[in-house]
């Protein structure tokens, strides 16, 4: 596919692999001589929300030079509605075309002023309360899935609209309009 440029995103212990390797400079300048770097929402919080200023900025440091042959992407949650909506909008579905881009992301990397010590801490606290939302759900859908009493038979739809009455404000798996 002629034009075409291959995609690399990075998780949050790449960044940090890629600031704490002696030969990060001629690392990020192969890699984004030859790649598009897509960085995530989801990584670029984690960094924010690093304590130590001195090492947020050496991290922060890291996407800039990242940015050069890349973009940041929109939360997970962000991108399912803009592809559901894609999807919805047209019988011709094609992913590629969506547009995942969260430029504001881009612009708060390029200033490093913008993630202050009180900036982190409030980062800090918003992915805590995430996490433990996330782990409730987790919680609860353990519980849920956990194998019937034996002899105790149940299909899979029902299995399935039992785990949606329980977490019914967080997602729907199946709905029979029960």
């Amino acid at each position: 596919m002629t034009g075409y440029t291959p995609i690399l995103t990075f998780d949050t212990s790449a960044i940090n692999n890629l600031a704490d390797d002696a030969d990060s400079d001629v690392l990020i300048a192969n890699l984004t001589s030859a790649l598009q770097v897509r960085l995530t929402f989801t990584s670029i919080s984690e960094v924010i929300a690093t304590n130590d200023g001195g090492r947020r900025r050496k991290l922060l440091g890291v996407y800039r030079r990242l940015l050069s042959s890349g973009d940041c992407i929109d939360p997970q949650n962000e991108l399912l509605m803009k592809l559901t909506a894609s999807f919805e909008e047209s019988p011709f579905f094609d992913w590629t075309k969506v547009d995942v881009s969260l430029p504001g992301a881009e612009n708060g990397i390029s200033c490093e002023e913008n993630f202050s010590d009180n900036v982190s801490a409030q980062a800090r606290t918003e992915n805590n309360a995430i996490e433990t939302q996330i782990r409730g759900v987790l919680r609860r859908r353990e519980t849920l899935l956990r194998p019937p009493v034996q002899g105790w038979r149940r299909n899979a739809a029902d299995q399935l609209l039992r785990v949606n009455r329980a977490l019914k404000n967080h997602w729907c798996v199946l709905d029979n309009g029960k």
